[in-house]
């Protein structure tokens, strides 16, 4: 699972690199949030699109270091055990990866769709990014409902 969050900056960077390639083609004005339907209601400068990797680097900075220290700190502020600790790290971490990469979908979509001269998102990708988010959130909860009953 680390191995896997050590590729979250990879993927951003190619979204970088990507979005420097393309910059030139995409019109002044883009979309900044997106309906349901997948049509923008906000729209904003294109400079706004350099934005969206960093923030998420920052997430992904913030969260992974919280994930490497809070552990030891809940350990000896509360004796939990180790194994109660590491599972709710990696949770933590799932979850965090599951976001990153839906994330880094749906921006490098928006890119490719603002490149060709469309304002536009595939309904059916924020749809499935939600699914696939909702679907784990539930089977979280089912785990830890069988983990309270044992």
């Amino acid at each position: 699972m680390k191995k896997v969050n050590l590729c979250i900056p990879i993927l951003w960077l190619v979204a970088v690199i990507y979005l420097t390639v393309v910059y030139g083609n995409i019109p002044n004005q883009v979309g900044t949030h997106y309906g349901y339907q997948g049509m923008p209601d906000r729209y904003g400068a294109k400079s706004f699109l350099w934005s969206l990797p960093l923030i998420f680097m920052l997430v992904w900075v913030l969260i992974t270091t919280l994930l490497h220290y809070l552990p030891r700190l809940e350990r000896n502020m509360k004796g939990k055990n180790e194994s109660q600790t590491t599972s709710h790290a990696t949770e933590v971490l799932t979850t965090l990866i599951i976001v990153e990469v839906g994330a880094w979908i749906i921006f490098v979509t928006n890119v490719y769709y603002l490149s060709q001269g469309k304002s536009y998102l595939p309904p059916y990708l924020l749809t499935g990014m939600l699914s696939i988010l909702l679907i784990y959130f539930i089977w979280l909860f089912v785990k830890r409902l069988m983990r309270a009953r044992n």
